[in-house]
């Protein structure tokens, strides 16, 4: 059985085992040649957009996932302000990333009742001035988004031959562990069949590891594969969250792995973060 938690002590110099890249709004109006203006929401630009969409309708919101930096021109908002605030606060509700709203077509500058609306919803306004064909804001999120995955795959192929190298090694088993918890920036720790701690890194985690011994005793009274959950708390004390896998306290499930078994029955690797931390966790 694997256990992998993030440190919170020691010095790792980790590398991740998935890019931390996302395409915000940041970054998009950061790009030469969009000349995109922020108008609004300027400290909601850490968003990241998921795709880009484009709508003239005046209620898009039935077709938006969430996550969108949708465009429009304004072709069928009228000017009415109180009709524009409705355009932006169905907007803001559906749950789109930012708004990026064409000039010099339907309007000549955006309406400032739109640009009072966004700020009040913190709503993301970005003006995108004629000269910009809406294909090249979509063109630059998809080429950013294929990156992003490109980077992710390869990362965790690099990852999977790393750590298949320390396996096959004279260390073996050590040689792997540490592999692991250098890559995820944290501890790890391999469990034989009994529960007992057989190995782990860095040297201090040893003690860290043998407090799960009771979770790994349930674990293991379980058919494979089982799952349970775990949560760090302020004093960095772990306890069992029996409704994890449905709640949205930052805490990772155990996750069944080929990999793992090689460890022995029902073995899997486990992710634990602590409070402020980012979750980290991988499955082979």
């Amino acid at each position: 059985m694997w256990r992998a938690a993030p440190a919170v002590e020691g010095d790792m110099s980790p590398k991740s085992l998935a890019p931390a890249t996302t395409v915000t709004l940041s970054a998009l109006v950061a790009m030469p040649g969009l000349n995109l203006t922020v108008l609004a929401g300027e400290q909601q630009l850490d968003r990241p957009v998921r795709w880009v969409h484009t709508s003239e309708l005046d209620d898009p919101a039935p077709y938006l996932e969430g996550g969108e930096l949708l465009l429009t021109t304004g072709l069928k908002l009228g000017r009415g302000k109180d009709r524009l605030r409705q355009y932006v606060h169905r907007l803001a509700d559906a749950g789109v990333a930012g708004l990026g709203f064409g000039t010099g077509l339907s309007y000549g500058e955006v309406p400032p009742a739109l640009v009072e609306a966004a700020a009040e919803r913190e709503l993301p306004l970005l003006q995108v001035p004629q000269p910009t064909p809406f294909i090249a804001i979509s063109k630059a999120v998809t080429a950013a988004l294929a990156a992003e995955q490109y980077l992710a795959v390869t990362t965790s192929f690099e990852a999977q031959e790393e750590l298949t190298r320390a396996a096959l090694g004279k260390d073996g088993t050590a040689a792997l562990i540490g592999r692991l918890a250098a890559r995820l920036g944290g501890w790890a720790a391999l469990y034989d069949a009994s529960g007992a701690v057989v190995v782990a890194a860095p040297d201090w985690a040893t003690r860290r590891a043998g407090r799960l011994r009771a979770e790994v005793d349930r674990l293991r009274s379980q058919r494979a594969p089982s799952s349970a959950a775990l949560q760090a708390g302020p004093s960095d004390r772990e306890r069992t969250d029996a409704d994890a896998r449905t709640s949205r306290s930052p805490a990772t499930s155990w996750c069944s792995s080929p990999w793992a078994r090689t460890a022995g029955p029902g073995a899997s690797w486990r992710s634990v973060p602590r409070t402020g931390s980012r979750p980290a966790s991988v499955t082979y």
